[in-house]
């Protein structure tokens, strides 16, 4: 029976869980303090947050979730969890960023509200453009249509001009 406190710390734990879109394991096992608060700084920017939590609270918290389906070996080594509450792709990249600065920074796996991911997964998702590059994507890709369209309209227009100039001076000569 856990105590008052790691009770508390498991609620927390799981309205991260809940709250968040994604979420990704790594291994902070040599990094210094110095580097996780530069870490988390640079996570915050992103509408992600990085938590220490030991690996039974945040077993407990992902099982009071209903989150199952994520093995138990998951839980292993000196984990920290990074929360992207953005889109699914907000932690992926982010880990795999903070992974690249720093060498002991490992990702071990992730999960979602629905999955569970492994590390080659999670660095996959890293490179799937975020909502805000999607979304520019689609606006681009439904504007190429209407561009052509403006513009064999005002091809018409423009030979429509030219032949009523050629017509104005024909009969002014």
């Amino acid at each position: 029976m856990p105590t008052p406190k790691k009770e508390q710390l498991i609620e927390k734990v799981r309205e991260r869980v809940e709250r968040s879109r994604m979420a990704v394991l790594v291994d902070y096992r040599g990094m210094s303090v110095a580097q996780q608060e530069e870490l988390r700084h640079v996570l915050r920017a992103q509408s992600a947050e990085l938590k220490v939590v030991k690996n039974t609270l945040l077993k407990r918290a992902t099982d009071a979730v209903g989150l199952n389906f994520i093995p138990g070996d998951a839980f292993s080594g000196q984990t920290a969890v990074i929360f992207g509450y953005d889109d699914l792709v907000t932690a992926p990249k982010a880990a795999v960023v903070a992974a690249k600065k720093y060498e002991q920074l490992v990702i071990k796996s992730g999960f979602s509200k629905d999955m569970f991911f492994s590390e080659a997964q999670v660095r996959q998702l890293s490179s799937i453009p975020g909502r805000d590059q999607l979304y520019g994507q689609l606006v681009s890709t439904m504007a190429g249509p209407l561009r052509n369209i403006v513009s064999v309209l005002q091809g018409n227009i423009r030979n429509l001009v030219y032949a009523l100039n050629a017509v104005r001076e024909k009969k002014a000569a």
